[in-house]
């Protein structure tokens, strides 16, 4: 019955909220201006959000910024570059809010302000797309209470300083968000993300990663090259993040041992543990589940397969045999 009311809680936000747009398309993030007294828009230089009334007017002026003295790098020449995805998504923008310039108390949507998504703590500037400030809003609409953002923009020097980090986050191009709620489980979370449009959800101990890496850039912060060559590939990307994962044994493998079993990745977003669960099946029966970082095994003679979640994609294997 929870299931049934969450799909047509999420229907009816598609096709009632933000504004009469519907789901989340490219005018989400631009102002109608078609009303006779509505000011004159150049969408090249400034970015208009949902705003307190719902009408996308929230305009902020953008300006020229040098993106490679601010630590971002050229995903054509740049051999650091993941493997996954549209490059051109990953160029450096031309253009920013200087925070310094905006009140950080500015009503970006009914329930958010600025430093929600772009903090002057973390860096001088700041970028953010407006799509993905109408879909806060959605899902906050839809708890009917407060939505926690854990992390939204990040500069490339403070993703830098994140232990761990993608080197590539979209955190950093202002597509993402990190969020928690009390009304939903974290599984609900990243599906009303992908409901609203959401090209990648991931899942952590504490809240869920979401972004929209597929959808155009904003004018305002990339140029009006705007136009999608290549689909990401959620099948490459999950076997790029299980390639640079490795499940780790600490003990003797042999009858009356016990073994620590962890893990290692390298494609985490955030400093919070990912999400991880383990499913152990073993002689006699045995049958074991821990969502947990970590967990022990007291071993007996037989076979043990192994399997470990990451997150919400990666599935790694291990076959043990204790003789």
């Amino acid at each position: 019955m929870r299931k049934n009311l969450f799909l047509i809680l999420v229907v009816g936000l598609l096709s009632a909220c933000g504004g009469g747009n519907g789901g989340i398309n490219n005018a989400t993030s631009n102002p109608p201006g078609s009303e006779p007294d509505a000011p004159e828009q150049d969408l090249r230089t400034q970015v208009c959000y949902l705003g307190e009334s719902r009408d996308n007017t929230a305009c902020i002026t953008t300006q020229t910024i040098d993106a490679t003295r601010l630590g971002y790098r050229d995903p054509f020449t740049d051999p650091s570059f993941m493997g996954t995805g549209e490059r051109a998504q990953y160029r450096m923008p031309e253009r920013a809010v200087i925070l310094s310039e905006v009140s950080q108390n500015f009503k970006i949507a009914p329930n958010f302000i600025l430093s929600e998504v772009m903090s002057i703590q973390k860096d001088t500037f700041g970028i953010y797309a407006p799509i993905v400030v109408d879909v806060l809003q959605k899902i906050r609409d839809a708890a009917s209470t407060v939505v926690r953002v854990n992390s939204s923009f990040r500069s490339p020097k403070y993703n830098a300083g994140i232990q761990g980090a993608a080197k590539w986050s979209r955190h950093q191009y202002g597509d993402a968000f990190d969020i928690s709620s009390n009304r939903f489980t974290l599984r609900e979370l990243a599906q009303l993300c992908k409901d609203l449009g959401a090209t990648y959800t991931d899942l952590y101990e504490r809240h869920v990663h979401c972004d929209w890496r597929n959808s155009s850039l904003e004018t305002g912060f990339f140029g009006e090259n705007n136009k999608l060559r290549e689909e990401f590939s959620l099948a490459q990307h999950i076997q790029e993040m299980e390639d640079n994962s490795l499940i780790q044994i600490e003990g003797n493998i042999g009858r009356s041992s016990v073994i620590n079993l962890s893990s290692t990745i390298n494609f985490v977003e955030d400093t919070e543990a990912i999400y991880k669960k383990w499913e152990i099946q073993g002689p006699r029966g045995l049958k074991l589940e821990y969502e947990s970082q970590e967990c022990q095994i007291l071993l007996e003679k037989g076979t043990y397969q192994i399997t470990h979640f990451i997150g919400e994609h990666v599935r790694l294997r291990k076959i043990l045999h204790v003789k």
